[in-house]
């Protein structure tokens, strides 16, 4: 899987800002959110997981001052962040070993993430997130709910490990005061068929599609679904204990 998603997101590179609408849409909701809960504006020390092109690293920078942040990605898009005041680093986001090397021993204050973690042993992860995360630090994460790609698990019953809220409530709440866990609906319309399938290929998530598209598969897609595309966005706002 992830030789796979190493190929699609680099290839998507390119098409992901004019395609990953509800990704972006998602980035916004998760600094709003964040908003109501603190006006803190200045943290130490800012870690993003999964950063990609940084389109969500930027809206950050944009949005705190900061004296370290780095983000992080399994691809190197170091390219993107050239010249600016985020430190990238190539790096597989379940590696924490590695992870801690980057620090030493600092600790993060503002731990970031969005649609990113549906791609990995969630469970695994979020048992080690806390030896990263000083006291009070603050999680936003932006991730895909049970009702991600509905279609696709109809169609081809194909699907990610997709988690519930209760299911993050359960594994958060140990070391994490969680302030909000909320899950919604967003749906996209194409004129065909064939756009949905382009879509998700624009934006790197065919990682998980290994199928051959048939003409069958089109036209029942356009039959049973009418060229739509649902989205699950889940976000989780906390801090540490």
């Amino acid at each position: 899987m992830k030789e796979t998603l190493l190929k699609t997101f680099k290839n998507s590179s390119k098409t992901y800002t004019q395609h990953a609408l509800i990704q972006q849409k998602m980035q916004d909701i998760l600094l709003q959110k964040f908003k109501s809960y603190t006006n803190t504006s200045h943290f130490q020390e800012i870690l993003e997981l999964g950063c990609g092109i940084g389109l969500f690293s930027h809206k950050i920078a944009n949005h705190f001052s900061f004296k370290h942040f780095i983000a992080l990605d399994i691809v190197d898009f170091s390219e993107y962040f050239n010249q600016t005041s985020i430190e990238f680093h190539s790096v597989d986001i379940e590696d924490f070993k590695r992870i801690k090397n980057f620090y030493q021993d600092i600790k993060n204050d503002l731990i970031v993430s969005n649609a990113v973690l549906q791609w990995i042993n969630q469970e695994s992860f979020f048992q080690h997130l806390p030896s990263i995360a000083n006291t009070n630090c603050y999680l936003l994460i932006g991730v895909f709910g049970e009702k991600n790609f509905l279609e696709f698990q109809e169609l081809f019953g194909i699907s990610l490990n997709y988690l519930n809220p209760q299911k993050y409530q359960k594994i958060l709440e140990k070391d994490w005061n969680i302030l909000e866990i909320t899950q919604s609906l967003e749906t996209l319309t194409f004129k065909t068929p064939l756009d949905v399938f382009k879509h998700i290929k624009n934006t790197g998530t065919n990682a998980l599609h290994s199928i051959q598209i048939t003409k069958n598969h089109l036209k029942h897609y356009a039959l049973k679904f009418e060229n739509k595309l649902t989205y699950s966005p889940l976000y989780i706002l906390a801090q540490k204990k």
